[in-house]
Order: C-alpha cells, then structure tokens, then sequence
C-alpha cells in the first residue's frame, strides 16, 4: 500500500504532499486518502512564513512537525522534557526539501533552542537582519 506523508502549518500556507508544496485542493485530497486505501501520515508543521522560524530552520537545515493521528486512532506517544517545552513524538523536516526525515531527537529540540535564543540576543542587540 503506498504510503503519503502529509503536513501543513497551522495557518495553512504552508502545504506539503511527500515534500512538494501543493494547493489547498490538493492537501485536501491527499489528507482523505486514507479512505481510498492509501496510507497517509499526517502533521502539523512549523510555519516557515513566519520570518523567526524560517530564519531558525535555515540555521540549523530542519523543522518539525506533530503527527495528526487518523480518526480512530490512540494518540499517546512518548514524551521527553527540554527545558520548559515537552516533546511529543515530533517529526523532523529537511529544510530544502520539505521531506519528513525522521523522528525528533532531544538534540535537534536543543540546537534548535540555542539558535532562538541567539536570534531573540542578535535582534536585542540590533545585529539581526
């Protein structure tokens, strides 16, 4: 059965099909193939329209994104705390090319939080473009 991976921000501008941006039609269409037995895996992603997030998934070349679990399905996936923000069961997203490259680690979480502080420091000072 062929699988489709599936992901969009939370505002909806950013429509992803197996890492090729795609019209809003075509997201829907591909997130209701499910029923047309094809299997699709669903994820809410970073908004990289937002200027501090796609500067931040460029530093560090990745982005993440929280699966949207099926109708139906238990959604009680593993946990792990990094700082203040709890994990989970986060994807990551290669930042050229849209393609889902795995499951989160605590170390992205962390580069990725190092790079946000340093933004949020570089825009304190006056440094960040």
């Amino acid at each position: 059965m062929p699988e489709q991976n599936v992901a969009s921000c939370p505002q909806g501008c950013c429509r992803f099909v197996n890492g090729q941006a795609v019209s809003e039609d075509e997201y829907k269409a591909a997130a209701q193939n499910l029923a047309a037995g094809i299997q699709s895996r669903e994820a809410q992603i970073t908004c990289l329209k937002i200027e501090d997030n796609k500067t931040i998934a460029n530093a560090v070349g990745f982005y993440f994104g929280k699966p949207v679990p099926n109708a139906g399905e238990p959604f009680f996936p593993p946990s792990f705390e990094i700082g203040s923000v709890t994990a989970q069961n986060y994807c990551v997203y290669d930042v050229k090319t849209n393609a889902r490259i795995g499951s989160a680690q605590v170390e992205q979480f962390k580069k990725w939080e190092d790079t946000r502080k340093k933004l949020i420091e570089k825009k304190k000072s006056g440094t960040a473009k």
